[in-house]
């Protein structure tokens, strides 16, 4: 007795596992999602509740540029940004990155599964 089996179509999900592969097709969804992490930041600086936060300079130094690494970063050229963010011996932290990521999170995560549902034929 002899079986034989034959499956199709795993040349076809090569071809989209490796379009899921290509970092560039995530570029637009981490774009976004560092975009969304500058706004939420820029709100936890406007909202008075922060030292140094209350003149606006701050949150509107807050940039997105894109990085060697294919990613993107949320960046501020202002030294008191880091010191509000992680505290120094004057002051006590008072992060509004840190909960402006965890906020972003789940939006991310989101635009990355419907992004490969689609891939997939989803």
């Amino acid at each position: 007795m002899k079986l034989n089996a034959r499956v199709e179509g795993l040349v076809a999900l090569g071809e989209r596992f490796s379009a899921v592969a290509d970092e560039a097709s995530f570029a637009p969804d981490l774009q976004d999602a560092a975009e969304d992490i500058r706004q939420r930041a820029a709100a936890h600086l406007s909202d008075g509740t922060r030292p140094d936060s209350r003149t606006g300079a701050l949150a509107d130094s807050l940039t997105v540029s894109a990085d060697e690494a294919g990613g993107y970063t949320v960046s501020t050229p202002l030294d008191h940004g880091w010191h509000l963010e992680f505290g120094s011996l004057a002051r006590p932290a008072a992060p509004w990155l840190e909960p402006a990521t965890e906020e972003a999170q789940p939006g991310l995560i989101a635009r990355i599964a419907a992004r490969l549902k689609a891939a997939l034929g989803g």
